[in-house]
């Protein structure tokens, strides 16, 4: 047997390139070192699967920040003139961030006194979530994916929102904008 150097090194500093050429390296390896030919008794093995976890961010903001734009927008349109938006929300935003659920299985074949054989498997796994280190060195969770809030309706009060012309012009724009229902928008004459 050979000695081995210890090699340090500084995790918090690698970046997310390095990081996913660290995991295609580890998994690499480890489809190399799955044996060819089963037959011993007694076999293992380890796979690492990427899944996600998710993590809720406020929806609040997001809501008056699309009312506001709604808002705006429709006041340039011919034939309609102050606005009030509310949007209602199903569910708030989320981050999906990268992580890491390395397992080990572990299979054995048993032979009981009659002759008869059985096969044995254990599964054990454990669950990281990957970490990268932002522009000021602080240690955060890799995020591959934001998802918006979900909307569940809009109601909107305008001048000129009771012509059914005009009504039907606000909701065809809310639909497109934020791909709800038109069943899910309420469109009503704002009082002068």
């Amino acid at each position: 047997m050979t000695a081995m150097k210890k090699l340090n090194i500084d995790w918090k500093n690698i970046g997310p390139d390095k990081w996913l050429l660290l995991a295609l390296a580890g998994v690499l390896f480890v489809l190399c070192s799955i044996p060819s030919s089963g037959g011993s008794s007694k076999k293992k093995k380890e796979e690492t699967v990427i899944s996600t976890e998710t993590h809720n961010i406020t929806g609040n903001e997001y809501a008056e920040y699309m009312e506001n734009r709604l808002e705006n927008l429709l006041q340039n349109v011919a034939g309609i003139g102050r606005v009030e938006v509310m949007i209602t929300l199903k569910s708030t935003g989320q981050k999906v961030v990268l992580k890491e659920e390395p397992y080990t299985r572990s299979t054995s074949k048993e032979e009981d006194g009659q002759g008869g054989i059985r096969n044995v498997e254990e599964i054990s796994e454990e669950q990281r979530v990957i970490y990268m280190t932002d522009s000021s060195g602080n240690t955060i969770p890799y995020v591959i994916q934001e998802k918006e809030p979900e909307i569940a309706g809009i109601a909107i009060a305008a001048e000129g929102g009771g012509d059914k012309v005009k009504a039907a012009e606000i909701t065809g724009v809310a639909e497109a904008l934020f791909s709800v229902s038109p069943h899910k928008i309420s469109v009503i004459e704002m009082n002068e």
